[in-house]
């Protein structure tokens, strides 16, 4: 298509995931937009339809003790969104339906300044248990579809 087919999903928005409490629930796993259930009900694409990538600007560095986002490596390709059953795994390995491999989730880490551009499809959570630095990570949140 042309240009004019490539649009922002939402305005930026600036993500601040403060240091670790023990309140609340981790968030789940999932797909950006647009690969929601308002689009595609049964939760399941074509394996090979790309509409949208997300381009986060690290402000902050994304670390391991700052929870840098975590995601699962290669889901994109998987044509469905995450199941349920992965939701509360945060550390261990997970045999998938998806995959003859184990998928064991990893963490976005980057230094301040770059951008992290991945596909949409991915499966992945913020992981704010995972701050355990004392201050604060920021990123600014990007989606683009076609």
């Amino acid at each position: 298509g042309d240009e004019a087919d490539v649009m922002f999903s939402h305005a930026p928005i600036a993500n601040v995931i403060p240091p670790v409490n023990s309140r609340g629930r981790a968030p789940d796993w999932h797909c950006d937009y647009p690969y929601h259930r308002s689009r595609f009900p049964g939760l399941e694409w074509p394996k090979n339809l790309k509409l949208a990538v997300q381009y986060n600007i690290c402000v902050d560095e994304f670390r391991s003790d700052n929870a840098g986002t975590q995601f699962m490596p290669n889901t994109h390709t998987s044509g469905r969104f995450p199941p349920q059953a992965l939701n509360g795994l945060h550390n261990g390995s997970f045999a998938s339906d998806v995959s003859s491999d184990v998928m064991t989730p990893r963490q976005f880490v980057d230094p301040a300044g770059p951008g992290l551009l991945d596909d949409s499809r991915i499966w992945h959570r913020a992981c704010p248990e995972f701050n355990v630095s004392a201050a604060n990570r920021v990123d600014l949140l990007n989606a683009v579809n076609v």
